[in-house]
């Protein structure tokens, strides 16, 4: 059964026209990937991907100001609520690790080739099989390859999107997010606080100066205190120290040094309790010792949540239902995080299956890909059919 509200025509036609083009989904998810995109270097990416939007008809292409990339399918309706589907074009990969696919018996190896060139390539053949199923859309469907989700980026191409960018012109309704495993429906954000924690005192030689406190010694007293933290199992609450920096020679007393710590939760009170125990614990270790301690913060995703029993969570899994796949939720940290926390609906799903995400070993299962790609046509037809019934407000409402 599909979910309320979509054309079953329109669906069966886009649904066909895809399964005909298993080869050009993977000519595309090869372009993508083998364009490098460390985040904060994606410009590359993004212009290709821009001509490719342009290429296949989506009307109001454009780059924003951080570099987000966007075309527009459907009407030009800025007071209609519209309905984003996105994902992101970064990499976690420096710009010089070789991205060049290889496709070996059924799957695709290359760094990248899951994460997320092809939601990224997903976001073209979607637009392609809409049009080609003779798809009239009610309310606007905004397509967008957004910068910044990996690492230190902090979603900044979301929170762009959603503030004084796309959100700034254009209701949004919905926001479909492309990522993450073969079945996936995300509806609830883990919020995260990224710290950078960086301790400095007066150096020296090691030798003529021993005694002086050495910042990295401290560092290291505050990191083993870290580690002995009680986190409590619910809400589920993480802590991770995941780089380290200091010091200038073997024979020197480091005058510098510092760590960069993750802190995860799925509960907002709890990660606030958190991020000031942290605080405090690395000034403590530091009192005392002549170093002084400074925190900055380089990291901030917003948790939030959408109910189960939401219409759009359950036209999701209607979809996945129909496409005979087994879905499953899983809390997670996407750019779904950013519309849950500003009250948007917004499911992050998986459409996909791979391996070793995040290192030079990932590959990509190619027989999971059309099911993965019909399953997110539905998806999508489903989210559209949800937004086009919002009301539009007056523009007094609108104002108000």
């Amino acid at each position: 059964m599909l979910p309320p509200g979509v054309d079953a025509v329109v669906y069966r036609k886009a649904a066909a026209w895809l399964e005909s083009r298993l080869e050009e989904y993977i000519e595309e998810i090869i372009a993508v990937c083998q364009i490098p995109a460390p985040t904060f270097a994606e410009a590359r990416r993004g212009r290709w991907v821009a001509q490719r939007f342009l290429q296949e008809g989506l009307e109001d292409v454009h780059m924003d100001q951080v570099g987000n990339v966007l075309g527009r399918l459907g009407p030009d309706r800025p007071r209609a609520p519209a309905l984003v589907v996105s994902a992101h074009l970064d990499t976690v990969f420096p710009a010089h690790v070789d991205v060049t696919v290889r496709r070996r018996a059924n799957r695709l190896w290359a760094p990248g080739v899951s994460d997320n060139s092809a939601s990224v390539a997903a976001l073209i053949m979607l637009a392609k099989a809409l049009q080609a199923a003779g798809f009239t859309a009610e309310a606007p469907i905004w397509f967008v390859g957004n910068v910044c989700e990996e690492g230190l980026g902090d979603l900044r191409g979301m929170k762009h999107l959603l503030g004084p960018g796309l959100a700034g012109r254009q209701q949004v309704g919905a926001c479909l997010v492309l990522d993450g495993s073969l079945g996936l429906i995300c509806h609830q954000a883990i919020g995260s606080r990224r710290l950078e924690v960086t301790f400095r005192g007066p150096g020296g030689h090691s030798w003529g100066d021993y005694g002086n406190p050495s910042a990295i010694h401290v560092m290291a007293h505050a990191a083993a205190a870290l580690d002995r933290l009680p986190l409590p199992q619910k809400p589920r609450t993480t802590l991770n120290i995941g780089l380290v920096e200091g010091g200038t020679a073997v024979n020197v007393i480091a005058h510098e040094a510092s760590f960069v710590i993750d802190l995860r939760s799925e509960d907002a009170a709890e990660l606030v309790r958190l991020e000031r125990q942290v605080r405090a614990l690395c000034i403590r270790e530091a009192q005392g010792r002549g170093v002084r301690v400074a925190v900055k913060v380089v990291g901030d995703r917003p948790t939030g949540a959408l109910a189960g029993d939401h219409p759009l969570v359950q036209a999701a899994r209607a979809a996945a239902a129909a496409c005979r796949i087994p879905a499953y939720h899983r809390a997670s940290s996407t750019d779904a995080n950013v519309p849950l926390a500003k009250g948007i609906p917004a499911l992050c799903i998986g459409i996909k299956r791979g391996r070793g995400a995040h290192t030079l070993d990932e590959y990509l299962d190619i027989d999971s890909l059309m099911p993965g790609l019909i399953f997110g046509l539905l998806a999508c037809l489903a989210a559209h059919a949800w937004v086009a019934r919002l009301p539009v407000p007056s523009p007094g409402e609108e104002a108000g």
